[in-house]
């Protein structure tokens, strides 16, 4: 036989006249003694041939170079000395154990110990031959070195449970921690506190000293929590500046409170970065189980209600004045900010009751050509009308849904709700069919959806099943989804641009390093902040600026839209300086799909909105203008184009 030259191929051969032998073994052992068996010795697996009692009798080169020993040293030996320091009893029972009436092969991994102790894990497959299926007259077992790829394995394993940064659990070892200490039998007879650790200005020290300083502290913290946590169950790194710390066994709250107050002292510190000195503190969130416990809710739901009451509490720290503890709001406890707790469970339920009863609504910015000054696609933007408060911004209750659990539903109903504006609204209407760019709608992802893979797949299944071209959507993240879990945000850029979609960095220039990600992760477009726009009217430094990024961010082949233009002068800025498009008020501040159709379908001329420029219902995310009829003249012309 030829021997193969790629890996593949060379295992087929192998397995196939490993088989062929055994099935040759097989048929003539009934009739001649089972010694005369030939083991193949041009298997890269060790082969062992033992008798139904388990003895030795005979055995392929390959076994012996993996077991350290000799022909004469198993000779005669019987199955518990053949493998050297292998777990023998348990394997033989496993084998005897077996229903080889309905099972060729039985396979198991273990470990086998050389004379010098060294440990290697191997795997077994036993096959049973000659007698009959129910009492075979012999094994054939195929050890198979896996020490390298199990150990791979492990490691691969401990990795996705470990902080990069810090060595400590991540939020994935630290739940299964805290579940499966919930399902101790004796957990309901002691106190279990879960306590959300979050640094108090530590955004001060990334944006004043760097990333590397900031990780350089976020290393100190996490020793400092560590070195006081002696009776603690499990400290880890959430991710960002956040830490929880898990205590058990505990008879009394006096317990936690000493442990919360010496931590408090302990992280209350001044340290030295680069030669300047910079305080640090931390305010701390703390829930309790006993108060908790609900056996209907399954231990799941506990272990996400603690993470949030103790994340509320957290907050309600940092609304006392910051470097204090508190309790999740509970009678004849510390409940300072308890108002504060209520107000944002309330909002989080009624946000579920607006998704619901569809209180929600999307609008659409215009993003504009420069050149031309047409409408080449949109930024979707999410607004809500509370039935009694009126309007409530984006600013407030999506980081409110983020902490509540409540921001998968929203970005559900979100994509759910542009694809169906696309398909119905812009798709059939042929100047956006059939326009020679596709027509984009933007979309925002705050870091827990960029670093959840569920959603991620989850949106992405709602676009395939509207037939949706993927290069239609454009997901805009911001330099805080980056700072937080680089390497989570890495991976979901990655699932992204793999399928297709375009991916913009919203709020360009208002972090640290921003220049670091423009060729770190995989951009299409850079948004200019407005905040380098308003002043280039007036202010030749914010010019020059400007100018100088729109020339770096081009010189890498990438797209610019300038946000939050304003006036027809910083617009002229923009034209001049080759800056190819711009989203702004002086277009729209958002407009309903039906509006934005008309935008895109009408040059400004032809339209009569009262303010030259604007898209009707401009000031729509103002509840009392969004009331207001809109009057516009529609020319005979384009009416059939828009029905």
């Amino acid at each position: 036989m030829e021997s193969a030259l790629d890996s593949s191929n060379r295992v087929s051969i192998v397995e196939f006249d490993q088989n062929r032998v055994l099935d040759d073994a097989e048929s003539s052992c009934a009739d001649e003694p089972v010694k005369q068996f030939d083991l193949a010795d041009f298997s890269p697996h060790g082969l062992l041939l033992l008798t139904s009692d388990f003895e030795f009798v005979k055995a392929n080169s390959a076994f012996f170079e993996l077991t350290h020993q000799s022909l004469e040293e198993v000779q005669g030996r019987d199955w518990l000395n053949c493998l050297p320091h292998l777990e023998a009893q348990s394997v033989a029972n496993t084998l005897t154990e077996a229903d080889w009436h309905t099972r060729r092969n039985v396979e198991l991994e273990c470990q086998l110990i050389s004379p010098l102790g060294k440990r290697k894990w191997v795997k077994i497959i036993a096959q049973a031959i000659g007698a009959n299926r129910t009492t075979p007259g012999s094994y054939v077992l195929t050890i198979e070195d896996i020490d390298v790829s199990k150990r791979a394995a492990d490691q691969n394993l401990q990795l996705a449970r470990i902080d990069s940064l810090t060595g400590l659990p991540n939020r994935r070892d630290f739940e299964d921690a805290l579940t499966n200490c919930l399902q101790q039998p004796n957990v309901a007879r002691s106190i279990l506190a879960v306590l959300f650790i979050d640094l108090d200005g530590f955004k001060q020290v990334n944006d004043n000293f760097g990333h590397e300083a900031g990780d350089d502290l976020l290393k100190s913290i996490a020793e400092c929590i560590t070195s006081v946590s002696a009776r603690a169950l499990k400290v880890a790194r959430l991710g960002g500046d956040e830490f929880t710390v898990l205590l058990t066994d505990l008879k009394r709250i006096e317990e936690v409170k000493h442990y919360a107050s010496k931590l408090l002292l302990l992280l209350q510190q001044t340290i030295s970065i680069k030669g300047v000195e910079a305080k640090v503190s931390a305010s701390i969130g703390i829930a309790i189980h006993h108060k908790l416990i609900d056996d209907r809710r399954g231990v799941d739901r506990i272990v996400t209600d603690l993470l949030r009451h103790a994340d509320h509490a957290m907050y309600a720290a940092k609304e006392s004045g910051k470097n204090c503890f508190r309790f999740y709001g509970e009678k004849g406890e510390q409940s300072h900010g308890k108002g504060a707790l209520q107000n944002k469970d309330s909002l989080i339920r009624s946000l579920y009751r607006a998704l619901q009863n569809n209180d929600m609504y999307v609008l659409y910015q215009p993003q504009v050509q420069t050149a031309s000054g047409e409408t080449i696609g949109c930024e979707a933007l999410l607004r809500w009308r509370h039935h009694q408060h009126g309007m409530i911004g984006p600013s407030k209750f999506i980081p409110v849904a983020e902490e509540g659990g409540a921001i998968d539903e929203l970005t559900i109903w979100l994509i759910e709700s542009i694809c169906a504006d696309i398909v119905e609204t812009f798709m059939p209407n042929p100047v956006i069919a059939e326009a020679s760019k596709p027509f984009t709608v933007s979309v925002n992802l705050s870091p827990v959806q960029l670093q959840n893979c569920k959603t991620l797949e989850t949106i992405d299944r709602i676009i395939t099943r509207n037939s949706i071209a993927s290069d239609r959507i454009k997901f805009e993240i911001t330099e805080h989804t980056l700072i937080a879990e680089p390497r989570l945000a890495a991976d979901g850029l990655k699932f992204l641009r793999d399928r297709g979609y375009r991916i913009s960095l919203d709020d360009f220039g208002t972090g640290y390093s921003s220049l670091s990600y423009l060729h770190r992760f995989p951009f299409d477009e850079i948004k200019l902040d407005g905040g380098f726009i308003c002043d280039v009217e007036k202010n030749e430094a914010s010019r020059t600026i400007v100018r100088g990024v729109v020339d770096l961010i081009h010189s890498l082949g990438l797209s610019v839209v300038a946000e939050g233009v304003e006036s027809q002068a910083q617009l002229d800025f923009l034209t001049k300086i080759g800056c190819a498009y711009w989203q702004g008020f002086l277009r729209s501040s958002g407009v309903l799909p039906s509006e934005l159709l008309l935008d895109v379908l009408l040059p400004d001329d032809e339209l009569d909105f009262g303010q030259p420029g604007r898209c009707p219902a401009q000031n729509i995310g103002d509840s009392s203008a969004a009331e207001q009829p809109v009057n516009y003249r529609l020319p005979d012309s384009l009416t059939k184009a828009i029905v």
